[in-house]
């Protein structure tokens, strides 16, 4: 988003979802380099991907490249807050009220990446809130650009 800042068409606001904020990354296991076993087994500890698509080896062999790639970009990403300003567009930072992933003081920290508004919203349930509660994710995301906008 800081690089996206710099050009003509900026983004106009910043939506996160069950992320620590960036400079309180620290250290990500490296989950990515599980083997195959273990890192299914680890999927399936987090309580996001049915059984029924975990015990698809089909399936499984299509997603775990992308399940990979995205753990390694979260293990492997350094915070550098001497590489850009910070940002002037609201945030919108989303949680689970039980995610034993991300907890919920480690996603309001968001707020310190912006001089812009900061909104904070708690969603009931695990890591993959968004997939147990669609329709109010969208509603909050609607309402946050919607207030943003002009009417008339």
């Amino acid at each position: 988003a800081r690089r996206l800042g710099d050009r003509a068409a900026p983004p106009v606001h910043l939506f996160v979802a069950a992320h620590v904020a960036p400079h309180l990354h620290g250290d990500v296991p490296a989950t990515h380099l599980l083997p195959r076993d273990e890192l299914v087994a680890r999927l399936g500890a987090m309580g996001g991907t049915p059984s029924a698509v975990l015990d698809n080896t089909a399936l499984m062999d299509h997603f775990l490249p992308i399940v990979r790639a995205d753990l390694g970009l979260c293990a492997d990403y350094v915070y550098d807050p001497t590489a850009g300003r910070f940002l002037t567009i609201p945030i919108s930072a989303f949680g689970a009220t039980s995610d034993p992933e991300v907890p919920v003081c480690a996603i309001g920290p968001w707020a310190d990446l912006t001089r812009g508004p900061f909104r904070l919203r708690l969603i009931p349930g695990n890591h993959f809130f968004a997939a147990r509660a669609p329709e109010q994710l969208m509603r909050a995301i609607e309402h946050d650009l919607a207030s943003r906008v002009p009417c008339g």
